[in-house]
C-alpha cells in the first residue's frame, strides 16, 4: 500500500512538467522517444496523463540567453570547479508557468579565461584546464546530449523524474566575445515541503542545494547535522533507499554516469554553514534533490534490467548494479573514490555508540548498505539474492557489537527446551508436550 501511494504522488507531480507554452524549458523532449508501458500498478488513467507529457520541445535556449542568466547579478554560484562554474538563478520573466523555475547555467572555461581580470580572485580558475574552445564545445555537447538521453528514456516515469534536474536543449552556434560555452538545466525543487501552494514554490526552489557533507565537515561536535535530525529513523532509512533508487533510474536509462559522487548528486536541506549552529535538535531535515552532471556518462548495451529475470549484483560491497538474466558481468556504478555506506553512517546517525540500542536501529555500514540495496531492488523489481543478504547482514551485526550493542538472544526451540529439560534428568519426557 505504501509504495502504490508513493508512485501515484510522483506521477501526480509530472503535471507540473507538462505546461504547454513555448518557453525554452517547457518539456525538452526531442521526438522520436517510444513511450514506456505502464508498470502493472499504475492505472489506465495515469498512463494517458504520462503519455500527455511526451510532446516536443518547442524551443531552445541560445547561449546569449544562457549567458544573460548567468551574468545576471540575481544569479548565484552554486559550485565550481577545475572545469567551469555552476550558477543558480530563479526565474522571474517569460510566460507565467516559466516564473519561479530555478535553473542551473553551467560555464565552462575556455582558453583565454585564465586572462580576464574577473576571474583572478577565484582559485579554480588559477589551477583551472583551459582548452581550446572547439574541445570544450565537444565536451559540452556531449554531456547535454547524455543528460537529454537520461531524461527521454525516463520521459514516462515519475519516479525517476524526481531525481533528475531536466535539461535544456541547447543552440550552440551563437559564440558571444568571451567565447564560453553554456548549458541550462531546470534543478528539481521540493515539492514535498512547498505542498500545493504557488506562492511558497519560489521560496523551496531556492532551497538549500548543496553537499550536507561539506557543511557538516566543519561543523563542531555538537552540531553535526544527525544531532538536528529528528529522533525517528523513518526519514533517515528513506534518504538511504532513495539513494539506491536513483542507481536504479539510471539503470532504467541504460546509462552509467560514471562520476556519481557527493558533488554530483544534490540535497536539499536547510542544515547549512549559516543554520547548523542555530538549528535545535529535531529541526533538521535533508533529502536528494537530483543528478547533475552527465559530462562522464556512456550508454550500457543491452536490453537494461529486467524484472524478475536479473538480479542484483554488488561488484564491490558499497556499489550495487544488476546482472543480466543470461549471463555478463555486474554492471554497476563505480564509486571507488567513495564509499557512500561510511558517508551515510557518519552523516546520517554519527557512528555513535550502539550500546542500549536495538540492532535494528543502530546506523552501521551494513545497514546503509542493506537500505541502498533494498531500494535499488524495489525500484527494479529485481531480486535480491540472499548470499548478499547474509554478508550485508553479517557486517551490520559485527559493527554493531564493535560499538557496544548486544544483539537480543533468539528464542530456545522446542528441541533446545527438551534437551534442557532431559539434563535436569526429570522423568517421563516423552509425554512433554511443548
Amino acid at each position: 500500500m505504501v509504495v502504490a501511494s508513493r508512485r501515484t504522488a510522483m506521477f501526480v507531480e509530472l503535471d507540473d512538467d507538462c505546461r504547454g507554452d513555448n518557453h525554452p524549458l517547457s518539456m525538452l523532449d526531442p521526438a522520436g522517444v517510444t513511450p514506456r508501458r505502464a508498470r502493472s500498478d499504475e492505472s489506465d488513467e495515469a498512463e494517458q496523463r504520462n503519455a500527455k507529457c511526451g510532446r516536443v520541445a518547442d524551443g531552445v535556449v541560445t547561449q546569449a540567453q544562457a549567458k544573460a542568466w548567468f551574468d545576471d547579478p540575481a544569479a548565484d554560484v552554486l559550485g565550481r570547479g577545475a572545469h567551469g562554474i555552476v550558477k543558480a538563478r530563479i526565474l522571474d520573466e517569460g510566460p507565467p508557468s516559466a516564473i519561479g523555475r530555478t535553473i542551473a547555467i553551467k560555464r565552462w572555461f575556455v582558453e583565454g579565461d585564465e586572462k580576464q581580470p574577473q576571474f583572478q580572485a577565484i582559485y579554480e580558475i588559477r589551477t583551472g584546464v583551459f582548452r581550446p574552445r572547439p574541445e570544450v564545445l565537444r565536451d559540452a555537447q556531449h554531456e547535454v546530449a547524455q543528460h537529454l538521453e537520461a531524461w527521454n528514456h525516463l520521459k514516462n516515469d515519475g519516479l525517476c523524474r524526481k531525481w533528475i534536474a531536466q535539461p535544456a536543449r541547447m543552440d550552440w552556434d551563437q559564440v558571444d566575445s568571451d567565447g564560453a560555452v553554456y548549458a541550462v538545466q531546470e534543478l528539481v525543487y521540493d515539492k514535498e515541503r512547498a505542498g500545493g501552494d504557488p506562492a511558497k514554490w519560489s521560496d523551496y526552489r531556492a532551497r538549500t542545494l548543496m553537499s550536507v557533507t561539506e557543511a557538516n565537515a566543519v561543523a563542531a561536535d555538537q552540531h553535526q547535522l544527525w544531532k538536528k535530525l529528528p529522533d525517528d529513523d523513518g526519514p533517515k532509512m528513506r534518504f538511504c533507499e532513495a539513494y539506491g533508487e536513483m542507481l536504479a533510474c539510471l539503470a532504467q536509462a541504460k546509462l552509467l554516469h560514471n562520476d556519481f559522487h557527493n558533488e554530483n548528486v544534490m540535497v536539499f536541506s536547510n542544515y547549512t554553514e549559516d543554520t547548523m549552529t542555530t538549528l535545535k535538535e529535531g529541526e533538521a531535515y535533508i533529502q536528494w534533490a537530483g543528478i547533475v552532471d552527465w559530462g562522464m556518462a556512456t550508454q550500457v548495451s543491452g536490453k537494461g534490467p529486467r524484472r524478475t529475470k536479473d538480479q542484483l549484483c554488488v561488484p564491490r560491497s558499497f556499489e550495487v548494479g544488476y546482472k543480466p538474466g543470461d549471463g555478463g558481468t555486474c554492471i554497476a556504478e563505480s564509486t571507488e573514490d567513495v564509499e557512500f555506506a561510511d558517508d551515510f553512517a557518519q552523516l546520517l546517525w554519527g557512528n555513535a555508540s550502539c550500546q542500549g540500542k536495538d540492532e535494528k536501529q543502530c546506523g552501521t555500514d551494513g545497514r546503509v548498505k542493506r537500505l541502498i540495496h533494498k531500494g535499488f531492488a524495489w525500484a527494479l523489481g529485481l531480486k535480491m539474492p540472499e548470499p548478499i543478504k547474509e554478508k550485508v547482514r553479517k557486517e551490520h551485526l559485527d559493527e554493531y557489537r564493535r560499538r557496544g550493542g548486544r544483539q537480543a538472544a533468539e528464542p530456545p526451540t522446542s528441541a533446545a527446551v527438551r534437551a534442557a529439560i532431559r539434563d535436569t534428568g526429570m522423568p517421563n519426557l516423552s509425554n512433554l508436550v511443548i
